[in-house]
């Protein structure tokens, strides 16, 4: 976000209103944000559900996305990231649950088996170490462009809870996860519920100001990885 006037940062926001035009997949994700109805559906309009193996160095405090169903690596805490994304024509929207971190396995399907895990826990604030809850964030991905061959390069608005304090009402809940066998796959049904605050990011033009609530979240998806 660096070089962002508090005019082109709005204006961003501007361009990338939420919407719901209903829902007309098994999998998709809801919410009120600030009491406006927002929801897409999997395969609608460009939108798609998936979940990602993460991996964060704890050395420099970089992170990195790895491929895969394993992350190598000493020194590292891992996560998992459930993400929902949508296509814009100037801009792209996710929706991001990030697991906490932690250095344990860094076998996908071990971190899986770690974090999906029915019941309630708690959302990411910013008075919390990272492995201590859920981060829930709404990222907007801006100036999509090919700066050299082959490499790729784009900039993001981080509006997240881990940015700033949540109160006893704010939880995400898995209320559902069955896991099952197949053809060489482990599939993973899915439902969870959440409800947070979100926040700016504190090195954005709005110094980390409440954004607002997400209240009635839930996302149902499907995760298949190998065996």
């Amino acid at each position: 976000m660096t070089g962002l006037t508090l005019e082109r940062y709005r204006n961003i926001l501007d361009s990338t209103t939420l919407v719901c035009n209903g829902i007309s997949n098994p999998y998709y994700i809801s919410a009120n944000i600030n009491g406006v109805p927002v929801c897409y559906s999997n395969g609608v309009d460009g939108f798609s559900l998936h979940a990602k193996p993460l991996s964060f160095f704890t050395t420099n405090g970089t992170s990195t996305l790895v491929g895969g169903d394993s992350i190598p690596g000493n020194n590292v805490g891992v996560a998992f990231q459930l993400e929902a994304f949508r296509d814009f024509e100037n801009y792209t929207n996710s929706f991001l649950i990030w697991s906490p971190k932690w250095s344990g396995s860094h076998v996908f399907k071990n971190i899986l088996d770690r974090y999906l895990i029915t019941g309630k826990h708690p959302i990411l604030g910013s008075n919390m170490p990272d492995s201590a809850g859920y981060n829930i964030a709404l990222n907007i991905y801006y100036d999509h462009k090919d700066k050299y061959p082959g490499v790729f390069s784009v900039h993001s608005l981080d509006i997240s809870s881990q940015n700033g304090l949540q109160d006893r009402n704010s939880y995400i809940e898995f209320t559902k996860v069955d896991k099952k066998y197949a053809n060489g796959t482990i599939i993973y049904d899915i439902e969870i519920e959440f409800k947070c605050k979100i926040y700016h990011s504190k090195s954005s033009p709005e110094n980390g100001k409440l954004y607002g609530d997400i209240t009635d979240g839930k996302m149902v998806m499907q995760i298949v990885i190998p065996e």
